[in-house]
């Protein structure tokens, strides 16, 4: 018998496993195990905290945070990751996972804190050695703290030499044009540097699909339309964005130049009435309706794709979805099936 089954042998479980080393190459595996099943990730979590001695690397901290922070419980992914950081206190990739994580647990105190605390550690370290997440992390917390401080030209001015950097050292990242729209105040500002994502780089799922949703709210369908299909075609997966409403999205654009058709071809058809022939006007008139019955097979379509099982569509989004499926079918006569 060793020294620790010796130390053990008259413990419950639960008081053992705080004197066993908590290694985070297997427990990571575990807590992937896990995922949507919050009762398991919480006893892990139970066991995290009690242990005594938590063994891994500074990559390894970062992973087993992750399964936490994919279950939105960013709470403990950042006990997890301050743990990491007070081993490895000098590790950038490890130091901007924990300011990530700060940010988006939304307890003030640590925002307004720890998280100063945090950037300046990684601060310290040169531009040019920042890999392009902890490039996104800086700039994340400079756009929270331009909502806080009122030193807005120095935070501009320190955000700009960051940025200068980052498109530099990752020129084909659209991590640094979808950073710099944060934190740019005026909204036609803020569609100018998403179209400049969009029309420079060959893949960046996030900016286009920011772009897209912003001309939807404008009532700029038609634009719209383009760059979502940009959006789709991005060569890199959309882990990035919510796919169910890309394809929402899509529908809601095709809708509003539908309609946007449909009253310009109330105009189109008086004059057609008043200057062409009968059979002129027949044929136009079934040309019109085969193109309209295309247009709203293409909505139907979008939103069958966005209310697909594989996707996770929000409920209000497939009311509004049923509300225009009503309106589409009583107007044209065209059903959804």
């Amino acid at each position: 018998m060793n020294e620790i089954q010796a130390q053990q042998s008259h413990l419950s479980e639960n008081e053992q496993k705080t004197i066993e080393p908590f290694n985070l190459s297997v427990k990571e595996k575990e807590a992937i195990s896990f995922y949507g099943n919050p009762d398991g990730l919480k006893q892990l979590a139970g066991e995290f905290r009690t242990a005594k001695t938590v063994n891994g690397t500074a990559q390894e901290f970062i992973d087993f945070s992750i399964s936490f922070r994919q279950n939105e419980d960013n709470i403990t992914a950042c006990e997890i990751l301050k743990r990491g950081v007070e081993f490895y206190t000098n590790d950038i990739e490890l130091l901007a996972s924990y300011l990530n994580c700060i940010i988006d647990s939304g307890i003030q105190e640590e925002i307004a804190v720890k998280s100063k605390e945090i950037y300046g550690k990684i601060r310290q370290n040169p531009l040019e050695d920042y890999s392009e997440y902890v490039f996104i992390s800086v700039l994340k917390y400079l756009e929270t703290e331009k909502s806080r401080s009122n030193e807005l030209e120095k935070i501009k001015a320190e955000a700009d030499k960051i940025l200068n950097v980052f498109y530099k050292q990752h020129p084909n990242s659209e991590g640094s044009y979808f950073a710099h729209y944060k934190l740019i105040s005026g909204r036609e500002q803020r569609k100018d540097k998403l179209r400049e994502a969009v029309n420079k780089l060959s893949s960046c799922s996030r900016c286009a699909l920011r772009l897209a949703d912003m001309l939807c709210e404008d009532g700029e369908h038609s634009e719209a339309l383009k760059v979502i299909e940009k959006c789709l075609l991005s060569v890199q997966p959309l882990f990035k964005v919510n796919k169910a409403y890309v394809y929402y999205l899509r529908g809601i654009c095709e809708y509003g130049v539908f309609q946007k058709n449909e009253k310009n071809n109330v105009s189109v058809n008086k004059r057609h009435f008043l200057t062409f022939f009968k059979k002129n006007r027949e044929d136009g008139e079934q040309k019109n309706n085969e193109d309209k019955k295309t247009e709203v097979q293409n909505i139907y379509e979008s939103f069958r794709i966005a209310k697909n099982e594989y996707f996770d569509l929000k409920s209000d989004y497939k009311k509004e979805i049923e509300r225009i499926i009503y309106v589409l079918e009583r107007q044209t006569g065209v059903f959804y099936s």
